[in-house]
């Protein structure tokens, strides 16, 4: 597989919400996969931010604050701290 394929399949990955915890485990996968490849960190940050997205909106906020606070740590921006704060009340 291409690096660029890798990107995109690890873009891919991140796009999709998560139903079920092999898919999240998926886009841990391609988190991995973006890093390896040494993606921007901002693509890495838009993807934690997706994922803690759908973790947010199924419900599982533990799971969605780690997900904001691992984009803060990729790349800050003021859209993901509103969401961590908003997940956090």
């Amino acid at each position: 597989m291409t690096p660029r394929r890798r990107r995109d399949r690890a873009a891919d990955c991140a796009v999709r919400p998560p139903t079920s915890p092999s898919l999240g485990a998926r886009r841990a996968q391609g988190i991995k996969i973006g890093r390896e490849v040494r993606a921007d960190y901002k693509l890495v940050a838009k993807a934690y931010m997706r994922i803690g997205n759908a973790y947010k909106r199924q419900g599982l906020l533990d799971e969605a604050i780690k997900a904001f606070e691992d984009s803060l740590m990729e790349d800050r921006t003021e859209e993901v701290q509103k969401l961590l704060k908003q997940a956090r009340a």
